[in-house]
């Protein structure tokens, strides 16, 4: 596995996301437009159980159901909504050469350095 996940839902500053027609999201960018798709697929039968219309926000976080995207961390296929923000490199102890060729990297680069160029 060359990339493993750096939640930042699980950050000091984190928050859940409670969208417009009341589904729970573990953050912002799974209830963003664009990736609802991933997370409602991936729940499907269970989506009714993270709609605080249906049941209370504490019965939904008691109930641990975020916790099954969270889950797939560990996994060879983290959730795709987690992988596009979250990701990060592995260190080179935590992944064998093979995982390593093919990776791109990342600079950030301030304003006044595009517009040197």
């Amino acid at each position: 596995m060359a990339d493993k996940i750096n939640p930042r839902c699980k950050s000091d500053m984190a928050q859940i996301y409670i969208s417009a027609d009341g589904y729970v999201y573990p953050c912002c960018w799974m209830g963003n437009v664009p990736h609802t798709s991933d997370y409602r697929d991936f729940y499907n039968s269970e989506l009714d159980k993270l709609n605080v219309n249906l049941r209370s926000l504490k019965v939904i976080i008691e109930d641990r159901i975020l916790e099954k995207v969270e889950a797939t961390w560990q996994t060879d296929n983290p959730h795709p909504t987690c992988m596009r923000f979250c990701k990060r490199k592995a260190k080179p102890d935590e992944t064998n050469s093979e995982d390593k060729q093919g990776t791109n990297t990342v600079k950030r680069i301030s304003r006044s350095e595009v517009s040197s160029n």
